[in-house]
């Protein structure tokens, strides 16, 4: 569900960083085939969530430096008008 995809992934995410930091090598962690090769497309995924974010962080605070904050529009208001 959208509402918590990013809150829920993170966590796994973090038990999966947490292990390889634990671990002195590949071989500590005794991954099976399949964990390693989902280790290794995760690599990919996390380099494309790297770019992708980045992407989409840069277009809200775009989107944000556009609009006029209340308070400058507070300051730049003329009560005479």
């Amino acid at each position: 569900m959208s509402y918590c995809r990013f809150s829920n992934t993170s966590g796994d995410l973090r038990d999966c960083v947490d292990a390889m930091e634990e671990a002195y090598d590949l071989a500590e962690l005794d991954l099976s085939r399949e964990e390693l090769q989902s280790l290794k497309w995760m690599r990919d995924l996390c380099e494309r969530f790297l770019e992708e974010s980045d992407r989409l962080l840069a277009a809200e605070s775009e989107d944000f430096d556009s609009q006029p904050d209340e308070a400058q529009e507070w300051h730049d208001f003329d009560p005479d008008c």
